[in-house]
This record gives structure tokens, sequence and C-alpha cells, in this order.
């Protein structure tokens, strides 16, 4: 069958060669699209473009023939002419079937150009005007083989959310000193306000070994900080920036997965630096291992252990050194649904009696496997005990206990070029022998995350 179309295709493509004017009397434009279709489905970029310039010639704006002839010059390594072609396509596309079909040659044309980032943002926007879910899956199915193989990866992250505490402050308004009351400050209160956080970390893959992957990390983020009229009237002379915050990190991540082992390794290092209120608050250096295992075809266990070096830029006195090992376990369930148990210890090590403590948590995780009406979830609860030997406001050093919770929506049928939103309930609450330290906070936070 193949044979006979093909001879067809030749036999019109040799009627336009002969002459154009005899192929626009002689031939439907929608004849020679199929014949350009069938030319470049067989390996006949060159023919193909000769039918889509006489298409051309007649309607210069004759979208499907400028998606041909993106495809036909790709085919003939020309990547700048098929760029370009494919975005003239894009620009006149009135329909979302040829605004689809551009975007996704334009990304064709990218990705053979080795712009493979260019190319994914490209295949979101094919996404964005899929005329139909499987031209949808197309895209998705797309944009995953491009992002596994570009070298670079980028994820952005972005959220705002009001809060009973954006400055992690006390709930009371006093406590006790060696049996002496003590007014707090405004800003040593907790204040409600609002806080927007935007960041982004960029990935390298490096070449591959044939267990292993290796990967260079770059992140920054800003946190800032706008105090509600409440909180200025509770601290007159507190500013939202005096609780900005914001970092950058650099780093490294080997990870080893033995073919049809059920063993996996990770190990990384990570050097960051951070400031807050707009000052320099500390430089940071992690070292983290990480030893997973699955268990039958349900369970998985993990073993993580990290080090950390803090030097502190604003008070010598509060660098420390910290050590944490945590032991988790999953369990997918019947119905897809996974339970994860994390058990953490941690020590802390400082000159400073109020950074030098020791800790254990105790976190439960559940994450629904199928949305419920298009909203994914997930929920959790951690439990974490710190223990200070000295304090300076208590004899018997100070023991704080926390207890936090949250609730993650996913609104799947809310999408923009394959961004969902995001929505995040949390709540905590800190109690503490000494009241300075007793906190509570309430945050809703909206942002937004990749949905393939």
């Amino acid at each position: 069958m193949r044979l006979p179309r093909l001879t067809w295709a030749l036999a019109l493509c040799a009627g336009v060669t002969a002459g154009a004017a005899d192929a626009e009397t002689r031939l439907s434009p929608e004849e020679m699209r199929v014949a350009a279709q069938i030319l470049l489905d067989t390996g006949e970029p060159g023919r193909t473009l000769e039918l889509v310039d006489a298409l051309l010639s007649r309607d210069p704006g004759d979208v499907q023939a400028l998606i041909l002839k993106s495809q036909a010059l790709r085919d003939l390594e020309r990547t700048d002419e098929a760029q370009a072609a494919a975005r003239s396509a894009w620009r006149l596309a009135g329909e979302d079937r040829l605004r689809f079909g551009s975007a996704m040659v334009m990304a064709q044309a990218l990705a053979s150009d080795e712009r493979r980032t260019a190319a994914q943002l490209w295949l979101r926007r094919a996404a964005e005007v899929a005329p139909d879910p499987g031209a949808r899956a197309e895209a998705e199915e797309a944009f995953t083989y491009v992002r596994s193989r570009n070298p670079w990866v980028f994820d952005f992250h972005f959220s705002a959310s009001p809060s009973s505490n954006v400055n992690n402050g006390s709930r009371r308004n006093s406590f006790w000193f060696y049996g002496f009351p003590v007014d707090l400050s405004g800003a040593a209160r907790a204040l409600s306000g609002y806080e927007a956080t935007a960041g982004v970390t960029a990935t390298y893959r490096l070449l591959p070994g044939e267990y292993s992957t290796t990967e260079l990390r770059f992140s920054a983020m800003q946190k800032s900080v706008w105090l509600s009229s409440e909180a200025k009237r509770i601290a007159p002379g507190a500013t939202g920036s005096d609780f900005a915050y914001s970092a950058i990190e650099a780093g490294i991540r080997h990870q080893i997965d033995p073919v049809q082992s059920p063993f996996g390794i990770g190990l990384g290092a990570t050097f960051g630096h951070n400031w807050y209120g707009g000052e320099d608050l500390s430089d940071y250096l992690q070292l983290q291992a990480e030893f997973d295992r699955s268990i039958g075809r349900r369970d998985a266990v993990q073993l993580a252990f990290a080090a950390e070096r803090n030097w502190r830029r604003d008070s010598t006195l509060q660098s420390s050194d910290e050590a944490k090992a945590d032991f988790g376990w999953v369990r997918q369930l019947a119905n897809r649904d996974r339970l994860q148990a994390e058990i953490g210890l941690a020590r802390t090590w400082s000159r400073s009696v109020e950074m030098a403590h020791d800790a254990q948590s105790l976190r439960l995780g559940w994450t629904k496997a199928e949305p419920v009406q298009g909203i994914r979830l997930s929920a959790g609860v951690e439990f974490e005990r710190r223990d200070y030997d000295r304090s300076r406001y208590a004899p018997g050093g100070r023991q704080d206990d926390r207890l936090s919770a949250n609730l993650s929506m996913t609104f799947e049928q809310v999408d923009y070029m394959g961004f969902v939103p995001t929505l995040q309930v949390t709540a905590g609450e800190t109690r503490s022998n000494v009241g300075l330290f007793d906190a509570r906070d309430f945050g809703l936070s909206l942002g937004f995350e990749s949905a393939f």
C-alpha cells in the first residue's frame, strides 16, 4: 500500500516542478498537502519542500504548509529555518488544532538544535492548546522524552500566604525569668502578616554511569514579608523587611541504583549562604547519605544521615555543628494510597546554650493515590521534642515540644501550560517550659507546580 501512495506523491511533485502555474491548475491545495505529508513520512524532505513552497507561493498564510515546511527543514538539518517556519505558523494559526501542530514542530526544531529547555516551553504551549485529550497526552509524552534528554532541569517555585506568625515570635506577652515577670517587646511577639516565597533550582545532570547518576545543583530563594495593621500596632518600629529571608546554594549529588537490586544509595554535599532581615546570617556546609531498600511490592525503608557545619555571620557564638539520622518506612495500601512514617534523631553542638540541644521527632504522612473531585490530597502530622541541657532562662535547662500538621491540595483541573495551583494549610504549636518560646502559627499557602 505504501509504494502506490509514494508513487502518486512523486507524480504530483513532478507536476509541480514541471511548472507551478500548471500545478495550481491541475492540483487542489488539499491534494498537495496530502502528497507533501506522504513524501515527508517516507523520508523525502527535499521533495516535500518543493510542494510546500508551491503551496506558500499560492497562499503565504497556509498554516498547514508552514508546519510541513518546518518538519521538512528540520529533517534537512536546517533548524534555524525550521524554527522560523514554525514561528510563522504559530503566529498565523487561528484554531487550536493548527496552534497545537505549530507548537509541536517548533519544539521538534528546537530539540534538534539541542535547545531542549526552550523545546520544553513550546511543548507546554502545545499542551495548553491541545484540541483533545489524545493530543494533550502526545505533548506530555514528548515533554517527558525531551526532559529525559536535557542535561538541565529547572524547577520554579512560587507561593503566597497569610500567616499568624511571620516572625516566629512568642504567643505570650510576657514570661517569667527566675521568678520575675518580663514583658516582651512587640517584635518578639508573634506578628501576623503575609509572606511570598519565590525560588528556582537548576540541576545539571552529568553523563550517567552504568549504574549511577551525578547531578550538580544550584538554587536561590527569596521570602518577602509584609506586616498586617495589627502587627504594626504591636511592633510600630518593625517592618516586614526585618523578617525577610533569602538563600543561595550549590551542591552535588551522586545516586547509585544497581540493576535488578532493591538497594539504592545517594550521596550529596551542599554549600550555602543565607540572609535574614537583609543582613548576612550564616554560611553552611551539609553532607548527606541515604540508603533505601524495597521490601516486596508494597513496602520500602530508608535510612538517611546528615551532618552540617553552620558558620554564623551575625554572631560567631551561635555557630554550630549538627548531626541527624532519620529512619523512614513507606507502605502502599491496596487502593494504592501511601502511608509514611519517619523517626528522626538529631544533636546540635554549639558554644551558645540556646543553640546546643538534642531533638527527637516522629512524622506520619498520607498521600491519596487518586484525585478526589479533581484534587490530589496529602496530609501529615509531626511531633518534635527538643532538650536544651542549659538555658539562660531556666536553671534546669529548656524543653520545647512542637506539634504541627499540614494538608496539601493540588487542583489538577485548573491547568495553564502544564502548571496547576496548590493550596497548603499548615498549623503548629510549640510549648516550652520557658514562656518566651511558646509559639503558635497558622498559615494558608497558595502556589503552583508542574503537572508533568
